[in-house]
C-alpha cells in the first residue's frame, strides 16, 4: 500500500493541513482500509460487552426464570388440588369445614402458597435488578460514546475523502476506457467518427498523447490521476460532457 495517513490528533493548523493533503492522495481502497482499521464497533455492541451490563442482565434473567418456574409450580399445585377435589368430593367438603383435614390438600395448598411467595419475591427482585441493569447500560453507553467519538469523527472525515476518491477514480476509469477504445481503433473513436469529433479537442489531444506513451509511463500517469485532482481539474468537465453524450446516445438508440 502507498503512504499511510496518520490519524493521530494534529496540534497545529499546518499539521492538520498536511494531514488532509496526505488523506487526499489516498485511493478509495486505501481509505476504506483506513476506515476499517479505526472505525469502532457500534456503541450498543460495546455496551453489551461491559462486565456490569452483562452481570446485571444475567441477574434480571435469573430472577425472571425463578419467577416463571414458581408460577408453573403454583399452577401445577392448584391443578392437582382441583383434580383431587373432583375425585374426592366428600373428603374435600370435610376438609373445607375443618372437620377432617386432608394431608394431600394441605400439602398442595402449602406448595401453592410457597410458590406464589417465591413468584412475588422474584418479580420484585427482577424489578430491582432491571433498574440496576438500566443504570449500568446508561453509564456504559455515555462513557463509551465519549471514548469513541474522536474515532467516529475521524471516520466521518475519511468518508468525505472517500466520496471524493470515488468520483476521481470514476473519471480515471472513463479516461482509461476512452484511451483503450481509441488505441483499439473502435469505430466510434476513429478520426472521422461523429462521436470522436464531438469530444472536446483538448480531451482528444490528451488521450492521443497518453496512448503514445510507453506502458510504464502510462502507469505513472494513471497513478498520479488516481491520487491527485489533476485529471478532474484539467478534463473533468469534458469527461462528464462526454459521459452525458454517450448516455443520451444510448437512450436514443433504445427508443
Amino acid at each position: 500500500m502507498a503512504e499511510q495517513a496518520s490519524i493521530a490528533p494534529t496540534a497545529t493548523p499546518d499539521a492538520a493541513a498536511a494531514q488532509r493533503e496526505r488523506l487526499s492522495r489516498l485511493t478509495s481502497d486505501e481509505l476504506q482500509e483506513l476506515i476499517r482499521r479505526i472505525n469502532p464497533p457500534a456503541v450498543e455492541r460495546l455496551v453489551e460487552l461491559e462486565p456490569a451490563v452483562k452481570a446485571t442482565r444475567a441477574e434480571v434473567k435469573n430472577y425472571q426464570h425463578t419467577a416463571h418456574q414458581a408460577l408453573l409450580r403454583a399452577t401445577q399445585a392448584a391443578a392437582e388440588n382441583n383434580a383431587w377435589r373432583l375425585a374426592h368430593g366428600m373428603q374435600a367438603k370435610l376438609h373445607d369445614l375443618g372437620a377432617v383435614k386432608s394431608p394431600y390438600l394441605m400439602e398442595r395448598e402449602a406448595a401453592a402458597r410457597d410458590a406464589e411467595r417465591v413468584h412475588g419475591e422474584s418479580l420484585t427482585a427482577a424489578g430491582a435488578a432491571q433498574a440496576q441493569f438500566t443504570s449500568a447500560w446508561r453509564e456504559a453507553s455515555q462513557r463509551i460514546t465519549e471514548q469513541t467519538t474522536p474515532a467516529r469523527e475521524k471516520v466521518a472525515e475519511l468518508r468525505q475523502f472517500l466520496s471524493v476518491a470515488y468520483e476521481r477514480e470514476r473519471l480515471v476509469k472513463e479516461f482509461e476506457q476512452l484511451a483503450r477504445d481509441r488505441a483499439a481503433g473502435r469505430a466510434e473513436y476513429r478520426d472521422t467518427s461523429p462521436e470522436w469529433q464531438a469530444m472536446a479537442p483538448k480531451l482528444r489531444s490528451a488521450i492521443d498523447r497518453y496512448n503514445r506513451e510507453p506502458p510504464q509511463v502510462q502507469a505513472g500517469i494513471i497513478d498520479k490521476f488516481m491520487r491527485t485532482p489533476v485529471l478532474e481539474k484539467s478534463f473533468g468537465a469534458e469527461l462528464k460532457q462526454h459521459r452525458e453524450q454517450v448516455r443520451d446516445r444510448d437512450q436514443g438508440l433504445s427508443l
